[in-house]
């Protein structure tokens, strides 16, 4: 955060951007106006029959007993302001829950609207689900760390010895396509320029796919195009497995334990767990958490760091053992230890994905990953495809966008292992001082709402303080009188 704020100063950024959070102000105020508006009515009306009943009442009662005679006696008030109390509150509830309802009527208008709309059309074709030959381990399969950090593939027959992935079954429809896109214009309005134009891509099966390209081009709108999730113009997308993990750059958790945000809607299985647990580089946290991963992750993950949130996003992901697994720049709130670390044993040579013939497809803005992949993806500024195919060629092609950095591989291999991050509760907490406030503060806001605004307010205030005191006041006064 610091290092951010900084480089905004350095660029002299400041200004610019106190004028545009200054206009989303503006703009939300301006788009709240009219619910306030009818929050002031609503209250107004909702306190008026319980704060202006008693004194009404007893006002007029005096009037007409100053003619007939009669005495406003302590019983008669009590009756009185218990019959008022009786009629007015139910009254008073009833236009206090105004805005509740109207917000009640919208919602269910919403909901009718999107009863009423047609039906999501899955533009994609799915070639064949059931033709798979993938080897998938079994349920006793166990992930072996070396002490080089590294995974040794167990024997898919259950029996724990080691392999080399060479000697892995493996399906003869491996080099057959699992994702192919042709001539296609992805995008999320129906008219108007797409994000990504003319994308024809062949994304090969039980391989590693990487997606670069610069900020802005599209790699995300071609990610959510292959899920099924984004509008097109023209082409086709054909997919051969809707069996597909996704894990998006912002992970999302529910307000559950870390355990069954990883598992999902899957089957526990305690042996594959820990091997996910250990593969996604989380074993550590589980030491320091209060309760280990049966800790509450919190709304949104809130009690996690952001490493710590988006491990377990990809935890969620391996452990589902799906076809397909789609990573958008999951890698980008990783430190390098880390980052180093959970790649070899998830994404590696002898990671767990690799040892699934999972077709994994990844987003990512770190180069030092490239050479491990498989077949490589390069996007244009303009959402077009610059180049694809093995890195190597990629590499030394001129239209590529990128080029290959040795140095910043050998930083990444030469990475120490993660330190354990702090979690919520070990930050330290700084002491309140909202009870040592500035008057200069309310000045401002005084000049601000200008002199009426301001009159206005206090004059409700008070009015509303004597309409609430009035009665047992009142009450209490004339009792008095009556002793004395």
């Amino acid at each position: 955060m610091l290092s951010s704020m900084g480089s905004v100063k350095m660029m002299n950024l400041t200004p610019k951007l106190a004028i545009s959070i200054q206009k989303l102000r503006i703009d939300e105020i301006k788009a709240g106006t009219k619910f306030r508006n009818a929050l002031v009515y609503a209250l107004a009306l909702g306190f008026s029959p319980q704060l202006l009943a008693p004194v009404l009442a007893f006002g007029i009662f005096l009037a007409k007993s100053a003619k007939d005679g009669n005495v406003l006696d302590p019983t008669r008030m009590f009756t009185s302001l218990s019959l008022i109390l009786i009629l007015t509150n139910p009254l008073s509830q009833t236009l206090q829950s105004v805005p509740q309802l109207m917000g009640a009527l919208s919602c269910i208008e919403r909901i009718q609207i999107f009863l009423l709309s047609e039906a999501r059309i899955d533009h994609r074709t799915i070639t064949g689900v059931n033709d798979r030959e993938k080897s998938y381990p079994p349920d006793n399969y166990e992930v072996e760390i070396k002490p080089s950090d590294e995974l040794a593939l167990a024997d898919f027959s259950g029996s724990g010895k080691t392999t080399t992935p060479d000697q892995s079954v493996r399906s003869n429809t491996d080099e057959l396509s699992e994702i192919v896109v042709n001539d296609c214009n992805f995008g999320w309005a129906l008219e108007g320029k797409q994000i990504l134009n003319n994308i024809s891509l062949d994304i090969p099966r039980s391989k590693m796919t990487m997606i670069i390209g610069p900020v802005g081009c599209g790699k995300s709108t071609l990610l959510k195009g292959l899920l099924g999730e984004t509008l097109f113009s023209k082409g086709s997308v054909r997919i051969s497995s809707t069996s597909v993990a996704f894990c998006d750059q912002t992970p999302w958790l529910i307000n559950a334990t870390i355990q069954e945000n990883i598992i999902g809607f899957s089957e526990f299985n305690a042996i594959w767990y820990e091997s996910v647990v250990r593969a996604c580089v989380l074993e550590n946290d589980f030491e320091i958490l209060p309760k280990g991963d049966k800790t509450m992750a919190g709304s949104k993950g809130i009690a996690l760091s952001g490493g710590q949130k988006q491990r377990v996003a990809i935890a969620r992901a391996v452990y589902a053992k799906k076809d397909i697994a789609i990573f958008d720049d999951v890698f980008s709130g990783l430190d390098a230890g880390s980052q180093q670390l959970l790649f070899s044993r998830v994404f590696g040579t002898d990671g767990l994905m690799r040892s699934q013939g999972t077709t994994v497809v990844m987003v990512t803005h770190a180069l030092s990953l490239l050479p491990n992949a498989d077949h490589v993806i390069s996007l244009d500024p303009d959402g077009s495809i610059a180049a694809q195919g093995p890195f190597d060629d990629i590499n030394q092609q001129g239209s590529c966008i990128y080029s290959f950095d040795s140095k910043a591989e050998e930083e990444l291999a030469g990475a120490t292992a993660p330190k354990t991050e702090p979690t919520l509760p070990d930050l330290p907490v700084e002491e309140s001082n909202s009870g040592h406030g500035d008057f200069s503060i309310y000045v401002y806001y005084f000049r601000t709402i200008g002199l009426p605004a301001m009159l206005a307010f206090f004059f409700g205030l008070a009015t509303f303080a004597f309409l609430a005191s009035f009665p047992s006041k009142y009450i209490q006064q004339s009792t008095w009188k009556q002793t004395d």
